[in-house]
C-alpha cells in the first residue's frame, strides 16, 4: 500500500479517481487542481489504469490496520455517471479482497450526463476550479453525506 500522505486538517487521507477525458477536457484540469490539493501521487488518471482499477485500489486505499475507526478516507470520483459507478463497483470488488479503513466516495460531476451527480443535489455541471479547490479541501464533518445501496442483480435463464 502506498502512504497517503497528503491529508485534509481533520487528517483524513485523500485520493481520487480521475476520467482525464471527460467534461471536453475539464477532466485534465481537474486533475492538475486535485494534484495541487492533495497530492501527485494520490490523483489517478482511469484512463491510464484502464482495467487495473480494482488492484490499483488495493495498493492505494489504507487498510483497516493502518488508521483508527475514527479516521476516514475521502475517495473522489471526478467523471460522469459511468466512471462513478466504475469507482464504486471497484471499491466493491476490492473491498472483498483487503478490509479497508472507512472510506466515502465524493462523486464531482464531469460527465455529460451526471444524473447521479444531479440526484445527490451537486448539480450537473462540472464545478469551477475554485470549487474543486474547496471541495478538495473540506472536512469531512462538515460534508453532507448520503448513504448509496449498491445491488448486484444478475438476470437471465439459471443454469441446471
Amino acid at each position: 500500500m502506498s502512504e497517503l500522505k497528503n491529508v485534509n486538517e481533520t487528517g483524513s487521507p485523500r485520493i481520487a479517481f480521475v476520467n482525464s477525458k471527460s467534461g471536453g477536457g475539464k477532466g485534465e484540469q481537474a486533475m492538475r487542481i486535485l494534484r495541487e490539493c492533495i497530492g501527485e501521487n494520490n490523483v489517478y488518471d482511469l484512463n491510464v489504469i484502464k482495467g487495473d482499477l480494482v488492484n490499483c485500489i488495493k495498493r492505494s486505499m489504507p487498510t483497516k490496520t493502518a488508521l483508527d475507526d475514527s479516521t476516514e478516507t475521502i475517495v473522489y470520483a471526478c467523471g460522469g455517471d459511468g466512471t462513478v459507478n466504475w469507482v464504486l463497483n471497484s471499491l466493491v470488488d476490492a473491498s472483498k479482497l483487503v478490509e479497508f479503513a472507512n472510506y466515502s466516495v465524493v462523486p464531482v460531476p464531469y460527465g455529460t450526463g451526471n444524473d447521479l451527480h444531479r440526484s445527490l443535489g451537486w448539480g450537473s455541471k462540472a464545478p469551477t476550479l475554485d470549487r474543486l479547490r474547496q471541495i478538495a479541501n473540506v472536512e469531512g464533518e462538515k460534508a453532507r453525506s448520503t448513504h448509496l445501496d449498491i445491488w448486484n442483480i444478475k438476470y437471465g435463464q439459471e443454469e441446471k
